[in-house]
């Protein structure tokens, strides 16, 4: 019997499978790709249902779900995830803006009122701060003294 399509996802791109992480996920996402990404791999709706809905064929619903799914797995986004609580509130809402809702940098120097050449400073000095968060983190789960890492090495570990 073939799999369903959120199982299969979820089996495909090594996502977790609890209905929990992946909303907890989809939260940080832009409102439309939330909204598709709960639908269809937290609450399991109908591809075709949710097509005729939107007005796309099923194929461009599933190509659409699995780039989200792809993303919501990424390093990029992980790390941003992961760093966001320890950047401060200007910073966090830039992070939060671009790399987990992915606005481009055109519209984030339309909703945010800035220069092409700030924001992109601002950029840089956000990645900047989010790969040492992330070195930081990853020193934590060191142990030196047996030379493994700590925990269990899935997805929410690294």
């Amino acid at each position: 019997m073939p799999l369903s399509f959120k199982e299969s996802i979820c089996r495909v791109r090594r996502m977790p499978k609890d209905s929990a992480v992946l909303a907890g996920r989809a939260e940080l996402l832009a409102p439309g790709d939330r909204d598709l990404v709960e639908a269809v791999l937290v609450n399991g709706q109908s591809v075709s249902n949710l097509a005729r809905i939107m007005g796309l064929t099923p194929r461009a619903v599933r190509s659409k779900i699995r780039r989200l799914s792809q993303y919501l797995i990424s390093r990029r986004f992980l790390d941003a995830v992961r760093a966001i609580p320890y950047l401060p509130p200007g910073e966090a809402i830039l992070a939060r803006l671009h790399f987990c809702s992915c606005l481009t940098q055109a519209q984030l120097c339309g909703r945010l009122r800035v220069s092409p050449h700030n924001l992109r400073r601002r950029l840089d000095r956000v990645t900047a701060q989010i790969a040492t968060i992330n070195k930081i983190r990853l020193a934590a789960q060191w142990e030196p003294q047996s030379g493994n890492w700590r925990g269990d090495g899935s997805v929410e570990d690294q």
